[in-house]
């Protein structure tokens, strides 16, 4: 699939992401990846709007449909 997949615990935190992640993020593995939050890829500009989706979705269990602008500081990606 060369969609972005990946799920996130309830503190936000990477469960699992698959290859076109891992390939965002800089990352080869999953395991460097698990347990990691947005924080870690994304510049901090765009982590807030990260963060509040996160907080929308996981906790209040909004059903969202948004589009993120994110800069991804592995990749360097858009």
């Amino acid at each position: 699939v060369g969609a972005c997949i990946f799920t996130k615990d309830l503190l936000g935190r990477y469960t699992y992401v698959n290859a076109p992640m891992l390939r965002l993020f800089g990352r080869q593995t999953l395991a460097q990846v698990v347990g990691t939050q947005a924080t870690d890829y994304v510049d901090a500009e765009h982590s807030k709007q990260v963060a509040e989706h996160d907080l929308r979705v996981l906790h209040l269990g909004e059903e969202l449909e948004a589009e993120e602008n994110n800069l991804f500081l592995g990749s360097g990606e858009h």
